[in-house]
């Protein structure tokens, strides 16, 4: 099976642009290709604001990616209808943002089968198949900014692991991190480590999927962070074991897009109960 999963998103303060970012004339699939090296099989992206422009410029680049993750799209509505519509994918779920805040959009081409089970503030989650009934969970998360609402997140994310033995993998912004080399610069007197998200990992038994690439996802000033990761069950891992997450390049945002690269799935992936 060949596929991807892809995801980004803008915080609304403008752009601090990296020198290898720099290159407005650059379209998705260009970045893509310099980001590998090579057109990737792609499974899901994460997109931002500024990806949505361009994506109705150019339209969907070809052969993927087939699952499309847009975080805090900063448009909702009609003007969002009109927008995936010219982004070119036949299928799409959002949760809609409160003005310049939040939102999540999820869009899929028909490689995929997707069944959205559930859409809260900070997620949507799915269950995602193709014709050979290769079954798991994919939940899309952005994050609040707030550490109380995030704890919110934390609890509903316990809730739908418990509720399926599916083998399942979670692609986003969480607006946490575990480990204090997971942010340099800022503030010295404050690690950036969240107590919640770290004590939610540890009891969920969930795999942080690496990366490929840069090491920071995010940054404003002299201050670098990793909140966009990918993460998984064992079952989800020692089925895709050769799956992977990629830090691509960074567009006109301050936010690198995340590409998960899934390759082929092991045998026990095929025809898993529900």
């Amino acid at each position: 099976m060949r596929g991807d999963m892809c995801g980004s998103k803008n915080s609304g303060q403008g752009s601090t642009r990296a020198p290898e970012a720099d290159r407005p004339d650059l379209d998705v699939e260009q970045r893509l290709t310099q980001a590998f090296g090579r057109p990737p099989d792609r499974e899901a992206r994460e997109f931002d604001e500024n990806d949505v422009m361009e994506l109705e410029e150019n339209g969907r680049p070809i052969e993927g990616p087939h699952i499309i993750v847009l975080l805090e799209p900063r448009i909702s509505g009609k003007n969002a209808d009109k927008s995936i519509r010219r982004i070119g994918y036949p299928n799409f779920h959002r949760m809609e943002a409160n003005g310049f805040s939040g939102g999540i959009w999820l869009l899929w081409d028909d490689f995929w089968h997707v069944e959205v089970l559930d859409t809260k503030n900070q997620f949507i989650h799915c269950r995602v198949w193709d014709e050979r009934d290769m079954n798991f969970k994919f939940t899309a998360v952005y994050g609040h900014p707030s550490p109380s609402r995030r704890d919110i997140l934390w609890q509903q994310l316990t809730d739908i692991q418990t509720a399926s033995e599916l083998p399942w993998v979670l692609l986003g912004d969480f607006n946490s991190i575990a480990r204090g080399s997971e942010r340099v610069g800022g503030s010295a007197n404050r690690s950036g480590v969240s107590l919640q998200f770290v004590w939610w990992l540890m009891t969920s038994g969930l795999i942080d999927l690496g990366f490929l690439g840069p090491s920071f996802m995010w940054r404003r000033g002299t201050l670098h962070e990793r909140l966009d990761i990918g993460l998984c069950s064992s079952e989800w891992r020692l089925a895709y074991p050769k799956a992977s997450v990629l830090h691509l390049v960074r567009y006109q945002s301050d936010n690198r897009p995340l590409l998960l690269n899934l390759c082929s799935p092991s045998p026990s992936m095929v025809a898993r109960p529900f």
